[in-house]
């Protein structure tokens, strides 16, 4: 039986030819999804000089959910006239929300929310629409 070298081209499935189109595009895959993380906040002002007479500690503004443009990239590139109402409907069922806390010494902590979207669901509902081939299978 002859070796493969790692070199050499594979035979990649359907899924793996869409998430290799989607390296053409300015985006960050985090292996499997899409991310976007932005901070909400937090506290502040806490260290090891307080002497306990006054609370230095603050709130920390948070920034503003930003847009997910990695996911827009892709739909410029796959579906550029995708209906409002469908996209609305992708973004409900698919995008995964979370929310952790940071905590760091002295009482001072960081807030974070996230958004996900995993490409096998990205790739399905773009078949399921008929946007890539029907005969491209399920990762």
């Amino acid at each position: 039986m002859k070796k493969q070298n790692k070199n050499s081209s594979e035979i990649k499935t359907p899924f793996d030819i869409f998430v290799n189109s989607l390296k053409n595009i300015d985006i960050y895959i985090d292996e499997d999804s899409l991310n976007v993380e932005w901070s909400t906040g937090g506290i502040s002002g806490g260290s090891c000089w307080d002497d306990g007479e006054k609370d230095n500690h603050r709130a920390e503004p948070g920034e503003e959910e930003p847009e997910f443009e990695s996911l827009d990239k892709i739909f410029e590139m796959y579906w550029e006239d995708i209906p409002w109402l469908k996209y609305k409907r992708f973004c409900q069922e698919f995008i995964k929300r979370n929310t952790r806390t940071s905590y760091e010494y002295y009482g001072n902590s960081a807030n974070y929310a996230s958004k996900k979207v995993l490409l096998s669901d990205l790739y399905n509902f773009l078949i399921a629409n008929g946007k890539i081939p029907s005969n491209w299978k399920t990762p």
